[in-house]
């Protein structure tokens, strides 16, 4: 035993000329300058460097976690700003990506038949009389304005160094930006939905949550969507896009693949996306409703960033972009002014809104809506 310890790394050596002038803790905790650089991690347009002293680097030695987490920052920003992702939300629901320090652009369509509109009790420019409807005719055209409130979208993750000290695989980092971008996905369509909700022109709706077995669900839904379809802008359920609760994500996928269908889109016959919201549905046309990406100063619509946060020795990687939503409708009505005799005072021009977006609720116990 005495012979082992004598021997061993932790016995020290007198060094010529310094008898006496150490203790049990030379080279052992004294501060020793890097002499080397151990790993480089990017991160966009900026990278980490990790050094240390030659005589602390062994073989063997623990992962670098930089390393993982400027290989998972590569790959997010290398998809959501890629031509992929954006062939991939337009197949969501229409959307716009403009470049940097423009507005959206408002798409104008002509209505295709007569629709009465309601709107806020105004006065006459003749006779003061009050007027609160109106009717936009075929050839009117209606154009679409972005809601009071635009989207934010962000998203963060933290890293800690302890969660990949210990080794990581190309698969297990793949699986990770994978499950980042739809949750990413989920959260993004929630925030739109919360701005239709309370910024958007709707026509409210109100049915029963479908409920039995998945297949029955799927019925149920195709029936609801098909006897509330505004027929004003769009002629086939293909024409809408619709934003469902996401516990009903698994029920038609099942339903799906018992009708031996590849996905839900498919069976119910129109775009599908989901919120972790309350049991409501929107029903958007795609010919109007869209989401309008803002470009930064290098084109890019996601900004991502990693962080180093010292406190809990891990990286912070937030993904953030803005969309407006264009789901506000307006048309110009010219409405004639008739008098309490019945003869015509002319006509005036009003802007006023178009419900484009319906809104179905599913709610048992929610409010009722006229």
């Amino acid at each position: 035993m005495t012979k082992r310890i004598q021997d061993s790394q932790y016995t020290q050596q007198p060094i010529a000329g310094t008898a006496g002038m150490q203790d049990h803790r030379h080279n052992r905790d004294r501060y020793q300058a890097p002499d080397r650089m151990t790993g480089v991690a990017t991160f966009g347009n900026s990278s980490i460097a990790t050094f240390d002293h030659s005589a602390n680097v062994s073989t063997g030695t623990a992962p670098d976690a930089a390393a993982y987490v400027s290989h998972v920052a590569q790959c997010l920003d290398g998809y959501l700003n890629s031509a992929d992702w954006r062939e991939d939300a337009e197949e969501q629901i229409s959307c716009e990506f403009r470049p940097a320090h423009t507005e959206p652009t408002s798409q104008q369509v002509l209505i295709s038949e007569s629709r009465d509109i309601e709107f806020d009790p105004r006065t006459s420019i003749f006779d003061r009389s009050k007027l609160t409807k109106g009717e936009a005719k075929a050839g009117d055209v209606a154009f679409t304005l972005p809601c009071e409130t635009a989207a934010l979208f962000s998203s963060r993750v933290t890293i800690l160094d302890a969660n990949v000290i210990g080794g990581w695989t190309s698969n297990a980092a793949e699986q990770t930006c994978v499950k980042f971008l739809q949750d990413f996905r989920i959260k993004c369509n929630t925030v739109v939905a919360k701005v239709l909700a309370k910024r958007a022109n709707l026509r409210k709706i109100k049915a029963p949550m479908p409920e039995g077995k998945p297949r029955e669900v799927a019925e149920d839904l195709i029936d609801i969507l098909a006897q509330h379809m505004d027929t004003a802008f769009g002629h086939n359920l293909s024409d809408f896009d619709v934003l469902l609760p996401l516990k009903l994500s698994a029920i038609l996928d099942r339903a799906a693949q018992r009708a031996g269908l590849e996905d839900a889109e498919e069976l119910i016959g129109c775009g599908l996306s989901y919120h972790t919201g309350p049991d409501v549905m929107f029903v958007m046309p795609k010919g109007f409703a869209c989401l309008s990406f803002r470009e930064d100063n290098s084109g890019e619509v996601w900004k991502l960033d990693v962080t180093r946060n010292p406190n809990i020795q891990g990286y912070d990687l937030e993904v953030q972009g803005i969309a407006d939503v264009l789901a506000n409708a307006m048309v110009r009505l010219q409405v004639e002014t008739i008098t309490s005799n019945g003869k015509s005072e002319g006509f005036q021009t009003e802007t006023v809104p178009l419900p484009i977006i319906s809104m179905i609720d599913l709610r048992k116990d929610g409010p009722s809506i006229p």
